[in-house]
C-alpha cells in the first residue's frame, strides 16, 4: 500500500475523509495548476477539470484502474478510443512495457493537447501513438455533431466542445489494416455516446483478435446518437461475448443494465469472448 492509500485509510477510519476532501478542493481553487507524480507517472493537471482533479486525489475512476492493473500484461497491444488527457493512457503504457503498444485516439484539440503534454512528461513511455481522428463506423450521418472534451469540477464553467464537421474520421477496421495489427488484447471505448458506432466499425477486428472490450454504457448519451445499450449488448452477444461489469459481476440480460443506469448515470461494461473466459486473469 502506497503512502497516498495509507493516508486515505487513516482518514476514513477517523471519519475525516470528507473534511480532507473539502480542504483539497479549497487548495485546488488557490493552486489549480499542478505537476504531480501518481504511481510513477507524471501529469500536468488543471484542478478545475474533473478528470484532472480525480487524477490528483489518487486516480481517475479507481475501479477502471483496478481493472487495468489486473488485466493488462507486458507486451499487450491496446486501442483506446477517447483517451482524453491520458489519465488511463499513461497507466496502460506503463503496464504494457516497451514491447507493447497503445494507440490512443483523441480527436478534440483541448484534450489532445493535454494528452501530448502528459506524454512528454514521461519520456520513457515511447510506446504510445496518439491519433487525432474521430473513430466511427464509417458513416458520415451523425445526429450530434459536437464532442465534449472537458468536464469542470464545479459544473458551472462552460465545457470545451469540438465540432465534428471538419474532423477526419476512421473506423477501427480501417485502422487495423493501416497499422497492420498483429495482435490486440483490449479495445477501451469511452466516447460520450458514440460507443456503438465505434463498435460497428470494429466488427472485423473484433472477429479476428477477440479482444477484451471495455466500454462505457450510458443510455442517454447513446440515445442522442440514435443508439442504445441494447445495440451494444446484442452486437457483442451475437459475436460470442459475455457481459460483465468492471467489478467482475456477470450480466445475464441487457434489461438489468438499463435498470442499473437509468436515464442519468452510466456504468463500464467489460465484454469477454466465451473462448477467453478461462484465461482472463481479471476474473480470478
Amino acid at each position: 500500500m502506497n503512502s497516498l492509500n495509507s493516508l486515505k485509510s487513516i482518514l476514513k477510519s477517523l471519519g475525516l475523509r470528507s473534511i480532507a476532501l473539502k480542504a483539497v478542493h479549497m487548495y485546488a481553487k488557490i493552486f489549480p495548476q499542478q505537476l504531480v507524480n501518481r504511481n510513477g507517472i507524471n501529469y500536468a493537471l488543471d484542478l478545475n477539470q474533473l478528470v484532472d482533479f480525480g487524477t490528483f486525489i489518487g486516480g481517475w475512476e479507481p475501479a477502471t484502474i483496478k481493472f487495468l492493473n489486473k488485466s493488462i500484461m507486458r507486451g499487450d497491444t491496446v486501442i483506446e478510443v477517447g483517451a482524453n488527457v491520458g489519465a488511463h493512457t499513461l497507466l496502460i503504457g506503463n503496464l504494457i512495457g516497451n514491447n507493447g503498444h497503445i494507440y490512443a485516439f483523441e480527436p478534440t484539440d483541448f484534450a489532445s493537447r493535454k494528452l501530448e503534454k502528459n506524454i512528454s512528461l514521461n519520456p520513457s513511455l515511447n510506446n504510445i501513438t496518439v491519433r487525432n481522428e474521430l473513430v466511427t463506423n464509417g458513416e458520415s450521418d451523425l445526429p450530434k455533431l459536437d464532442i465534449r472534451s472537458s468536464w469542470t469540477v464545479d459544473g458551472k464553467n462552460a465545457p470545451e466542445y469540438t465540432s465534428l464537421r471538419n474532423l477526419k474520421s476512421i473506423s477501427i477496421d480501417e485502422f487495423s489494416v493501416e497499422a497492420s495489427l498483429k495482435n490486440l488484447m483490449l479495445i477501451k471505448i469511452d466516447v460520450d455516446g458514440y460507443d456503438y458506432k465505434v463498435l460497428q466499425g470494429a466488427k472485423s477486428t473484433i472477429a479476428q483478435f477477440l479482444p477484451i472490450i471495455f466500454c462505457e454504457l450510458c443510455e442517454y448519451t447513446l440515445n442522442e446518437q440514435g443508439d442504445s445499450i441494447k445495440d451494444i449488448y446484442h452486437l457483442l452477444s451475437n459475436m460470442g461475448y459475455i457481459t460483465y461489469l468492471e467489478d467482475g459481476s456477470k450480466i445475464n440480460d441487457v434489461d438489468s443494465i438499463l435498470r442499473l443506469v437509468g436515464d442519468k448515470t452510466s456504468v463500464n461494461g467489460v465484454f469477454i469472448h466465451n473462448t477467453k473466459i478461462d484465461e482472463c486473469g481479471w476474473l480470478n
